[in-house]
């Protein structure tokens, strides 16, 4: 294990630990996909001291750009720092069907457009089942786990997890790589 650093918006993630393996959604036919990746990592902090943990960590991407205040989505960017904000994929980026804003590369630099920039998220887990818990999406709507409260996308509150496509191909790799994490997805199911 090496010390690691990895934005996470306006906050990096410090920790020592290892890269195990990351999957993505990208079809190449998407404008917005998510790329995770799962590292094992050793606690540093207070009850957390020397314990073996996982960092779940998600790159969000978009190549889409909105009219200033049209979606509500994204960051209020100015034509002439574009370059710098989707550097990315800057001669990909695809405008808003929706609110259908001019064209970015026409504007004036002083022109301001709402971007999406990439966004990133994390979730420490301290057990192998809390990996597959945020793996995880509700069998009945595939929504992010609801359990004990009525779902807000479709209403269902009887909560029965399955792993994401993500997440099952992720937990696949990572199996051959992780004792523990093999061990945790190889549930007995009872009849």
């Amino acid at each position: 294990m090496t010390y690691r650093e990895l934005p996470a918006g306006r906050d990096t993630l410090k920790f020592t630990g290892e890269f195990l393996h990351k999957t993505d959604t990208d079809t190449g036919e998407r404008l917005r996909w998510a790329e995770l990746q799962l590292w094992r990592l050793l606690g540093t902090e207070g009850a957390d001291a020397g314990r073996i943990m996982w960092l779940l960590y998600t790159i969000g991407h978009s190549l889409v750009y909105h009219e200033a205040g049209g979606c509500t989505k994204g960051v209020l960017v100015a034509a002439r720092d574009f370059p710098a904000k989707a550097a990315e994929h800057l001669e990909d980026l695809e405008p808003c069907a929706d609110c259908r804003p001019g064209d970015w590369r026409a504007a004036s630099p002083d022109d301001q457009f709402d971007l999406e920039i990439l966004w990133y998220d994390h979730t420490l887990c301290r057990t192998p089942e809390e990996v597959l818990r945020a793996l995880s999406r509700c069998r009945n709507c595939r929504d992010k786990p609801h359990e004990g409260i009525t779902c807000h996308r479709c209403g269902c509150v009887s909560y029965s997890e399955v792993l994401s496509s993500p997440g099952a191909r992720l937990i696949e790799r990572v199996k051959e790589l992780d004792p523990a994490i093999a061990k945790a997805a190889a549930r007995e199911l009872r009849f």
